[in-house]
């Protein structure tokens, strides 16, 4: 069977999509909302203390900024601010990013009027750091 895409597999396991909408999620593991509240809460302390400086990367729609800000464990993330050169900011889109990281923001996103912010998450790319490998098979335990 000829897939859409390049994966040596069928993703859907054979469901089309009326079969996969029906497919529930499973119960939340022991403690899941106890453990995501108190990260949020810790979030929420830290005073962020963004910095941001010119990139290297230019393009004619963007003006592109490096930027760094605290984290909690006083973990420094790194990342690109994308501002848009003309027109007003109405919104923002954070824009994550697969396990292999980022080399550098995404500067054709068919966005208007839009802040865009690539963090990259801790252990990749602009964000790597020891202990943290970066080899992406030790980010899930």
């Amino acid at each position: 069977m000829a897939f859409p895409h390049d994966f040596p597999f069928d993703p859907a396991y054979g469901y089309g999509a009326p079969e996969l909408l029906r497919v529930a999620a499973p119960p939340p593991p022991a403690g899941f909302e106890g453990f995501w509240r108190a990260r949020h809460a810790a979030a929420m302390r830290v005073a962020p203390e963004p910095r941001l400086r010119p990139s290297a990367a230019a393009h004619s729609d963007w003006i592109v900024e490096e930027l760094d800000y605290r984290s909690t464990g006083g973990f420094t993330i790194g990342g690109w601010l994308l501002r848009p050169r003309q027109g007003p900011i109405r919104r923002g889109l954070v824009v994550g990013h697969g396990y292999g990281g980022r080399e550098g923001p995404d500067l054709d996103l068919p966005v208007t009027e839009t802040a865009l912010l690539f963090p990259c998450f801790r252990g990749l790319s602009r964000s790597a750091r020891a202990p943290i490998s970066t080899d992406p098979q030790w980010h899930v335990l």
